[in-house]
């Protein structure tokens, strides 16, 4: 049987987590940028390119239950076994498995890292207009979620931004792994793909998602933003030159054109139930009731309609308004 080297010896006899992430740390540091884009492309190949949150914590939490587990039945290993029994295949062995599996778990801690920060709806301050020129401008593809359920509020993008500044969010994301608390995830409906757009205007940074937007540097645009600190948040883009207008996926519409929808469906459903009770046992009348009743819900629904439409145009008129203005 061949003896180990002493170099492999000692790696194999690694049981310390903290230990062991601090190595996987100083090669992932040491790992050139295209092989890291490499696994990038295949963690989210049916994502087509675009970052997700969720993928990541699976991918991260999968990778810390596997590698906790190795190591509790590796002490007891050690616990129980001579070196001298100890061969050079199963030490390989053992030693390449603990490298890959604390590298990915890392890899996925750091990409979370990066991950931008949840859409912060509604805006916490009364929107104004921003003009002037893009300095600079980067785009992120990531999916996000735009439901209620899923909205951060500027409480919690503090909250995020004083984890970063204090141990990092791979710190605090290993410490919720490895502790047996699963992290916390955003949103119930449907993601949608984004583009995380950060960059700067007249001296201030600002941020925003957007379904998709065209700004580069250099481009003169209006932005409708809510002021957070020295920076904006970005909700509106409107680019005159381009003649694009960028908006925060989901917010096409706003509460009074849903409640405008909401109550034309109660109102019908409300309107059947009349409806139902009057020609029960009916055989003459159920016709005329039946051409009454339809007649009815055309006309509100119509009325719904005209006035959905008239504050959709009323927005978009707004919007155009802002843009050229």
């Amino acid at each position: 049987m061949t003896t180990p080297s002493a170099e492999a010896l000692r790696r194999f006899k690694r049981v310390d987590l903290e230990e062991i992430l601090e190595d996987a740390q100083q090669r992932l540091s040491q790992t050139p940028e295209e092989t890291l884009q490499q696994w990038r492309d295949n963690i989210f190949r049916e994502t087509k390119g675009y970052s997700d949150l969720k993928i990541l914590k699976s991918y991260m939490e999968s990778s810390a239950s596997r590698l906790t587990d190795n190591l509790k039945s590796h002490k007891a290993y050690l616990d129980s076994h001579q070196e001298n029994e100890f061969s050079e295949k199963g030490v390989t062995f053992h030693n390449e498995y603990v490298d890959d599996e604390s590298f990915e778990l890392v890899f996925m801690a750091s990409e979370i890292e990066k991950f931008p920060p949840m859409p912060v709806l509604p805006p916490p301050e009364p929107l104004i207009k921003v003009c002037g020129v893009v300095e600079e401008v980067e785009f992120i593809k990531a999916r996000a979620w735009f439901d209620a359920q899923a909205y951060m509020t500027t409480d919690d993008l503090q909250a995020f931004k004083a984890q970063l500044d204090s141990k990092g969010m791979v710190g605090a994301m290993l410490t919720n792994s490895f502790s047996g608390s699963s992290v916390s995830s955003y949103g119930s409906s449907d993601k949608v793909n984004c583009l995380y757009t950060k960059g700067k205007i007249n001296g201030k940074t600002f941020s925003g998602w957007f379904g998709m937007t065209d700004i580069r540097p250099g481009d003169r645009v209006e932005m409708a933003v809510a002021p957070y600190g020295d920076s904006y948040l970005v909700y509106a883009i409107a680019s005159p030159e381009r003649r694009t207008v960028s908006f925060v996926p989901g917010c096409d519409f706003g509460t009074k054109t849903v409640n405008l929808k909401q109550g034309m469906i109660i109102s019908l459903i409300l309107g059947l139930i009349v409806y139902v009770p009057g020609i029960w046992g009916n055989t003459h009348g159920w016709i005329t009731a039946t051409i009454t009743y339809l007649v009815i819900c055309f006309l509100f629904a119509l009325f719904i309609l005209r006035r959905i439409q008239e504050k959709t145009n009323a927005s978009w008129f707004s919007l155009t308004k802002f843009a050229m203005y």
